[in-house]
């Protein structure tokens, strides 16, 4: 069967008209092909995110390491402050 015009007519059932006005043409549903994902720039694409995400880890665990050594410092400065405050209640009250 010879196809006359593979485009779809503007009032075919496809574009959601409930019926079709008698075209000639036929409908004609065209797939596309699913776009390989794992191709040559993949690769360089993983190695990029892997090397990103190893440089945001070692981010992470540096500014970790400055919470806890700046929570350890007011930890201590709070800890002074409290004895203060025991020994000038002690004294004074």
């Amino acid at each position: 069967m010879v196809r006359p015009n593979p485009k779809v007519c503007d009032c075919s059932k496809s574009n959601g008209c409930k019926k079709d006005s008698g075209c000639q043409v036929e409908n004609v549903r065209i797939q596309t092909k699913p776009k390989q994902s794992f191709g040559g720039s993949t690769k360089s694409t993983v190695n990029s995110l892997a090397k990103d995400m190893e440089r945001i880890k070692g981010e992470i665990i540096e500014n970790y390491n400055k919470m806890i050594t700046t929570l350890d410092n007011n930890s201590a400065i709070i800890k002074s402050i409290k004895e203060d405050l025991e020994d000038i209640k002690k004294n004074y009250l």
